[in-house]
């Protein structure tokens, strides 16, 4: 059997492939993730295809813009397409397969068809952000109606749509021609999660990662801090400096509690300073920091909604808010 693993990045699929191992030999892995970042006993499955734009992120230490993201998904799925072999299963992360998966169904139509898509279905995604946006009176944006498009036709032309959580899966019901037991598949993770006790100090430094963005809520974060009176200290590692919420922004910049960080070499630096993360995402299909977090023996404070919470709350270290 002939399986094609194609994914911008790497994410888990080095842990996909693995896990094929040892019945499917014969699988090829199509990534914009150089083979050196990749274990040693699959580098012979890859094969390269560059993002241009997320190269050049990687050497200037900054980080891309919404639209040149969304240009570097046309040009690996662009490649892909011209490239990829005829196979029994392809498996194609959200994002990256609108013509990809036109041409895998011309080499073979009976090629079955796995989308592995984390995040909710995109129009959900849309319509929380939206009613958030109103909510609090912040710039609302989204992906281009041609992104929304180029997803919508993924999640039509699929066999199987794969979630990593019930909160992904559930925005499917909306969608009947989509949500089927037998299209929309949730499959659990099985992730181990170490023990932590717990801190008793006066004064602790509170963490997030991520941006200025409606999805990583750093707006509710921001009130909360406020209403409460916090005397912590909120650390903030951010990409860059978004201006596309420019009030919000400029409000973070004149707190006295909050230090904005910015590149770290290692994440675990991140981790070492902080004593908790906070997750107050709006909309997070998963959220791996919460695991990473964890296994840094920090402990976080997480929004229900947040797709990794479904596997965490029977923690003592972990609240749900």
């Amino acid at each position: 059997m002939k399986i094609n693993i194609c994914v911008g990045g790497r994410f888990h699929a080095a842990n996909l492939a693995n896990a094929l191992d040892a019945n499917y030999k014969d699988k090829i892995i199509y990534t914009s993730s150089p083979k050196k970042n990749w274990p040693k006993k699959i580098r012979k499955n890859i094969t390269f295809i560059p993002m241009p734009f997320s190269i050049l992120a990687y050497l200037f230490k900054f980080n891309n813009p919404r639209i040149l993201k969304y240009i570097d998904r046309i040009i690996f799925d662009y490649f892909l397409s011209i490239i990829i072999r005829k196979s029994d299963i392809c498996h194609i992360w959200a994002g990256y397969g609108y013509k990809t998966i036109s041409k895998i169904k011309k080499l073979d139509p009976k090629t079955k068809i796995i989308l592995e898509r984390s995040c909710p279905h995109i129009n959900f995604q849309k319509t929380i952000l939206k009613n958030e946006s109103k909510k609090y009176n912040l710039k609302f944006y989204f992906d281009s109606k041609s992104d929304v498009k180029r997803q919508l036709y993924e999640y039509e032309k699929s066999d199987f749509i794969l979630t990593c959580s019930n909160y992904s899966k559930n925005s499917f019901k909306n969608y009947k021609n989509l949500f089927k037991k037998t299209k929309v598949i949730y499959l659990p993770s099985n992730v181990e999660i170490p023990k932590i006790s717990k801190i008793n100090k006066q004064e602790t430094i509170i963490g997030f990662i991520g941006d200025f963005g409606l999805r990583k809520g750093i707006h509710c974060l921001l009130n909360a801090f406020e209403k409460s009176k916090s005397k912590n200290l909120l650390y903030l590692k951010l990409p860059k400096l978004d201006t596309k919420n420019k009030l919000l922004l400029n409000n973070c910049l004149k707190k006295e509690f909050i230090k904005i960080k910015g590149y770290y070499d290692s994440i675990s630096d991140f981790y070492n300073e902080i004593d908790f993360l906070c997750i107050p995402s709006i909309d997070e299909g998963f959220g791996v920091v919460a695991i990473e977090a964890l296994q840094h023996k920090v402990q976080i404070i997480i929004r229900e909604g947040v797709g990794s919470s479904e596997i965490l709350t029977s923690l003592d270290n972990v609240k749900k808010f």
